[in-house]
């Protein structure tokens, strides 16, 4: 990890523009203190991250990760740029959760002093980013439900609609979707072994569902595959308060 100073790119308010009337709502508010740069994968515990920061991923992405009782590791959501990475912890800082940073990422870390004098000030502002964090409760939420009742096909396809949702919360291409994780890591976030993964990409691949490339996928034809699985992206319907 190295550490140096910058000021975030606009990704965040890109982000947060959904979800307000006031499309500039981010704008005013703290700038970076902090730079973090992750050369290589990193895994960050939550009593790292606590509440004197908000950090906000400028580049790259992000897991968080919990370590189940007899070792093995489990990945619960996913994290893309201009995403908030610890917004629970920020709001709650008892409540654990470790956080895993790909090779390549950039973070920026704002004061969350000056943080909370801006929310005070604009109350409008802590609501917005509620109601993002809301959209990103409900999307985990509905890939929770896949992976209880759907096939295993189906559960790794919800998966990259979520990929794909992330990119395009931040106004990036959403194809090809990019999946900056091993097999053995999607095996982790959907709950299968690395063996059943490979297994599921070829059906998928067989059954011309998804084209492979060289570090992500293409969904071939997604609004079939958004209306098959009654698939909702929240964060490209908004939730206006």
């Amino acid at each position: 990890m190295i550490t140096g100073t910058s000021e975030y790119s606009g990704l965040l308010e890109r982000r947060l523009s959904n979800f307000s009337l006031n499309n500039k709502i981010i704008s005013g508010s703290p700038g970076a203190v902090r730079n973090l740069e992750f050369p290589a994968a990193e895994m960050i515990a939550s009593d790292e991250m606590g509440s004197g920061h908000l950090w906000v991923l400028e580049s790259g992405y992000g897991f968080t990760v919990s370590i189940l009782p007899d070792g093995r590791r489990h990945i619960s959501d996913l994290f893309g740029p201009g995403a908030i990475c610890n917004w629970t912890t920020f709001r709650a800082p008892k409540v654990r959760m470790n956080f895993m940073f790909v090779g390549g990422s950039n973070v920026n870390l704002l004061d969350g002093e000056e943080l909370v004098a801006a929310f005070r000030e604009q109350p409008q502002l802590q609501a917005t980013i509620g109601r993002h964090e809301m959209a990103r409760t409900l999307r985990t939420a509905q890939r929770t439900r896949a992976l209880i009742a759907l096939p295993g096909p189906d559960r790794m396809m919800t998966l990259l609609l979520d990929f794909r949702s992330e990119a395009g919360a931040a106004g990036l291409p959403k194809d090809p979707v990019r999946i900056p994780l091993r097999q053995g890591e999607l095996g982790e976030f959907i709950g299968q072994t690395e063996v059943h993964v490979s297994r599921v990409l070829k059906s998928l691949k067989e059954s011309d569902r998804i084209a492979t490339w060289r570090d992500g996928f293409e969904i071939l034809d997604p609004e079939s595959e958004i209306r098959r699985l009654d698939y909702v992206d929240p964060f490209a319907s908004g939730l206006h308060g």
